[in-house]
């Protein structure tokens, strides 16, 4: 009974109070749903970022030389890297790290460049994709290939066209010329307005045998650390410790 006349109180307080009750059911009903969405952006959010962070780091693993291999004047060298990719279980790719800057003149003017010079597992490491032509390849390292990679944005800075697989670029560096032929253009992953306004100060990018670097420096194949990617599947701190 007393059930019953709590809820005919309630009924009738609510409809004496129209107005107030409308203002606290849109009250209660916006506190939750705002609870809601904020939940679901911050889900949503940390999912993507970790989506992101797995295809551009995920299951790398940085090899560097220790402070007193540097002072005794011990590197990392090519040999290593075949070693690492070729011996050690889980390792499917290996990306050096040596690189030179210089710079090019073509008709659209002169322009910084920065040579990076890499092996052929560059575009898995990167998380790269090719837009044309194709990347570097074994038999390019292996033979210190005179070959480049370019950025579709670099490509586009330097000829006004991102076609150019097949054209050479003249580099000048450490008072010396080397002529790259492209051989591949990759896809430039952000094309905002503002990206491109603050990217078109930078160098211009291209990728390359790190053997090639030989016509410029007898160091080429000594290396201070090393970029190693494990299979994603497999557990990265073991492969690390097994190696």
């Amino acid at each position: 009974g007393n059930m019953y006349e709590y809820v005919k109180m309630a009924v009738q307080n609510i409809l004496a109070n129209k107005g107030r009750s409308l203002l606290t059911m849109l009250g209660i009903i916006i506190g939750i749903a705002s609870v809601i969405m904020i939940v679901s952006i911050g889900d949503g959010t940390t999912a993507e970022m970790n989506k992101t962070m797995d295809n551009v780091g995920g299951g790398q693993i940085a090899i560097m030389c220790s402070s007193d291999a540097s002072a005794a004047g011990e590197w990392i060298t090519g040999e290593d890297l075949d070693a690492v990719r070729n011996t050690v279980e889980g390792v499917i790719g290996v990306e050096a790290g040596n690189g030179l800057s210089g710079e090019t003149t073509t008709a659209k003017g002169t322009f910084n460049v920065s040579l990076s010079g890499g092996t052929q597992d560059g575009l898995l490491m990167n998380n790269m994709k090719m837009k044309r032509g194709s990347y570097l390849r074994t038999e390019d390292v292996q033979e210190g290939r005179n070959v480049c990679v370019i950025s579709d944005t670099d490509a586009k800075r330097l000829f006004g066209s991102d076609d150019v697989v097949g054209m050479d670029v003249d580099v000048m560096t450490e008072g010396m010329s080397l002529s790259l032929r492209i051989q591949g253009v990759t896809a430039y992953k952000d094309d905002s307005a503002t990206v491109s306004y603050l990217y078109g100060d930078s160098p211009v990018s291209l990728s390359i045998p790190y053997t090639a670097l030989s016509g410029f420096t007898d160091d080429y194949d000594q290396f201070y650390s090393i970029m190693v990617q494990a299979d994603k599947t497999l557990d990265s701190a073991q492969i690390a410790d097994e190696g």
